[in-house]
């Protein structure tokens, strides 16, 4: 079975699939579109519709800005989520990331963090900037300037195949 999300889609299938997953029970794919790795750190970037700043005007002042996002009760910690996901799979998993560089709402970066914690998982380690962007860039077929495909193939217990794709353009 495949589970689709979009932007906060994206949070409740990494949460449905995580809990399953830790269960046993496993998700030929997961395709996650415009994610975010959590959603405090979300709302520090995100824009409604591009141009009204949510909490981003309190960058300021970082105590500030931690002491509102303490107010946020349900964080939707889906980078942590997917991370599980990959290290809980025994069988087969595609997980594929797509965003829009151009994305009005979600700031594309935010799909990259997941797809990090991702790759982190399929290695088993925590890999430092250096690594992490030396084993990307080898797993990356550039599109355009501001286009991208990085496939992440696992070689451990599991089949697992990671692909974040980033597209110019798109956003809404």
């Amino acid at each position: 079975m495949l589970l689709y999300g979009h932007s906060l889609g994206t949070a409740v299938v990494s949460a449905t699939a995580d809990h399953y997953t830790a269960s046993g029970t496993e998700f030929a794919g997961l395709l996650l579109v415009a994610s975010f790795s959590d959603l405090p750190t979300m709302l520090s970037g995100y824009r409604i519709s591009g141009y009204v700043p949510v909490l981003s005007p309190f960058w300021f002042s970082k105590a500030l800005l931690t002491w509102i996002q303490g107010f946020i009760w349900e964080k939707w910690p889906t980078a942590e989520r997917v991370g599980r996901i990959v290290r809980n799979t025994r069988g087969r998993l595609r997980l594929s990331l797509v965003h829009a560089r151009d994305d009005w709402d979600i700031p594309c970066a935010e799909s990259g963090k997941v797809f990090r914690a991702a790759a982190n998982a399929i290695v088993h380690d925590e890999l430092d900037d250096a690594t992490f962007e030396s084993w990307r860039e080898v797993r990356t077929v550039k599109r355009g300037e501001r286009g991208f495909v990085t496939t992440w193939k696992g070689e451990g217990e599991g089949d697992v195949v990671l692909r974040h794709e980033q597209f110019p353009l798109g956003g809404m």
